[in-house]
């Protein structure tokens, strides 16, 4: 059942790419109208995104999680940092 809701978003991802190229190559989005919907996007969109997916009932489980999360990537992101000093060399 989650294998459709992610096809299903994906599919319409693909959609809305394939409308904005159109859209570009008929010249109806030009340059700069681009980059304005970019920046409402970033500054406008995603943060308001973002406080609406955070609306749900909070428990020390997901906290307890959360926590485990942000130690593991921060042990990713540690090990890719000595990864790129190794490999840069």
């Amino acid at each position: 059942m989650q294998f459709i809701t992610v096809l299903n978003q994906a599919a319409v991802l693909f959609i809305l790419i394939i409308v904005g190229f159109i859209l570009h190559k008929l010249k109806i989005i030009t340059d700069e109208m681009g980059k304005g919907l970019t920046n409402l996007v970033i500054y406008a969109t995603m943060p308001a995104l973002i406080i609406t997916s955070m609306n749900y009932e909070f428990s020390k489980e997901m906290f307890d999680n959360s926590i485990l999360i942000a130690l593991y990537g921060s042990g990713v992101f540690g090990l890719m940092i000595l990864a790129s000093i190794v490999f840069a060399k």
